[in-house]
């Protein structure tokens, strides 16, 4: 992880008018990674471990274990940030945890938008290669019967292959 002391060097270089293959050399980095850090939001503090903290980045520890949430609780959650416009806020919490536990699903009616709010989560989870495990007393008939779009995610999650 490049720290933030590297990242101001990388935004002021750039704003001075460096090439791209410039900033590489003098910061030690790649073009390709020059210009993602280009695009960040502007370095406002040197304390590495709060910035990423605010930014939501860096890999979660494999010390950090699974994050467990009620199917509720993460719908809800999701939703109410999808109305208030900071879904990407909300999205974090369920898509960098290392696994994540689902309880519950199929125990509740869920609203129209529960099927697009979980697919944000099974989609990144999918595309950065981390697991989700479903909990239920439910058979996947009673999921149906519930909401079958929900359902169908689920079981595409976990069977992420071509079914």
């Amino acid at each position: 992880m490049i720290d933030m002391l590297k990242r101001h060097e990388i935004q002021v270089l750039r704003r001075a008018d460096h090439t791209w293959s410039e900033i590489a050399a003098l910061s030690g980095i790649s073009e390709k990674t020059a210009r993602r850090i280009a695009t960040e939001d502007p370095v406002a503090t040197a304390d590495n471990a709060a910035e990423r903290a605010r930014r939501r980045m860096g890999r979660p520890s494999k010390a950090q274990g699974a994050f467990f949430t009620t199917a509720a609780a993460l719908i809800d959650d999701l939703s109410t940030g999808f109305r208030a416009g900071e879904l990407a806020n909300a999205l974090p919490t369920y898509t960098h945890p290392a696994v994540l536990v689902v309880d519950e699903v199929g125990y509740l009616t869920y609203g129209a938008d529960a099927a697009n709010m979980l697919f944000h989560v099974v989609n990144e989870r999918h595309r950065r290669h981390r697991p989700m495990i479903f909990t239920t007393n439910k058979s996947s008939k009673a999921w149906v019967r519930h909401d079958e779009h929900l359902a169908q995610a689920s079981v595409l999650t976990a069977c992420p292959t071509n079914i």
